[in-house]
């Protein structure tokens, strides 16, 4: 996609869940930015970017960047794994990178870092 691509969720807040598809350096992966709240009302909106750049690119691989992601909850874990199942049925792997501190715990919690090829942290060492 040329532009970057914007989606939102009608909400009291302004906005519930940014979805934003970015450029990356090798044409076989695509990146996906998210921000805000990854819940029942949200996943859908991620499910349908990652459904678009599968039938749109074709890509390898499909990065979901979690920095932004601010609130993840069990429905938001399913809209992941959902997401995960739409890139294996074409072939392509899903990676999440850089996970915001929240929802990295709460995908070590539930045992899906390595699901979504995420590295381990390590605790700090230093006081």
């Amino acid at each position: 996609m040329d532009a970057q691509r914007l989606l939102n969720v009608p909400h009291q807040d302004p906005l519930l869940l940014l979805v934003q598809i970015d450029r990356c350096d090798d044409p076989r992966v695509q990146c996906i930015s998210v921000a805000g709240e990854l819940d029942e009302l949200s996943a859908p909106i991620l499910q349908d970017a990652v459904v678009d750049v599968l039938c749109q690119h074709r890509p390898g691989r499909v990065e979901i960047n979690l920095r932004g992601v601010t609130f993840l909850d069990s429905a938001g874990i399913r809209g992941l794994l959902l997401c995960r199942g739409e890139a294996e049925r074409g072939g392509c792997e899903l990676r999440l990178t850089d996970p915001h501190p929240m929802a990295y715990s709460v995908l070590k919690i539930v045992g899906l870092l390595d699901h979504f090829g995420i590295p381990e942290r390590r605790a700090r060492t230093d006081r």
